[in-house]
C-alpha cells in the first residue's frame, strides 16, 4: 500500500511516497502509522501529537480530504470506509498556516479560543464551603 504525504520544508511544498505492507498498516491508528513511518523510513517526517486522547486535536490531519484525529483513527476503519484503497493521501489540516509537513499554526485558534473564554467559570460568591447551587434557568443557559 502507498501512503502519500504532502509535506513543506518552509519554501516549498512536495510529496513523500512510502510503500508499506498491509500487515505493516493493519492494527495501527494513523497517529501510530505516521510514527512507524518516521521510525523506519523517514525521519525527516513531521507531525504533532500531544495528548494521544483525542482531546486535543493536536494530531489532526486530513486523509483524502477528510479531516480526522490521527491518534483516534483506526488503520482498519480507515481501509473500510475508503474500500481498501491502494494508496491514501496524507495532507495537513486546512485553513491553517503550514508550519512545515503536517504540523499547522495553532495559535490563531488558540487566541480566538481565549478570546470567547469556553469554559464555565464559577461566581465569585461560591466556594467549596457554600458550594455551587444553580438554578434551573442557570442549567438552561449552560445547554444552549
Amino acid at each position: 500500500m502507498k501512503i502519500i504525504i504532502e509535506r513543506f520544508d518552509g519554501k516549498k511544498k512536495y510529496e513523500s511516497t512510502y510503500e508499506l505492507r498491509i500487515d505493516e498498516v493493519k492494527g495501527q491508528t494513523l497517529l501510530s502509522l505516521l510514527q512507524y513511518i518516521k521510525r523506519t523510513q523517514d525521519i525527516t517526517l513531521n507531525f504533532t501529537a500531544a495528548c494521544r486522547m483525542a482531546i486535543c486535536g493536536a494530531c489532526a490531519v486530513r486523509v483524502n480530504g477528510h479531516s480526522y484525529l490521527a491518534c483516534d483513527t483506526k488503520m482498519e476503519e480507515l481501509l473500510e470506509e475508503y474500500e481498501n484503497p491502494e494508496s491514501m493521501r496524507i495532507s495537513p489540516l486546512n485553513n491553517f498556516r503550514v508550519i512545515t509537513d503536517l504540523v499547522v499554526d495553532w495559535e490563531p485558534s488558540i487566541e480566538n479560543l481565549r478570546k470567547v473564554k469556553p469554559t464555565i467559570t464559577p461566581k465569585s460568591e461560591f466556594s467549596e464551603k457554600t458550594g455551587c447551587v444553580q438554578t434551573q434557568a442557570d442549567v438552561d443557559a449552560i445547554k444552549k
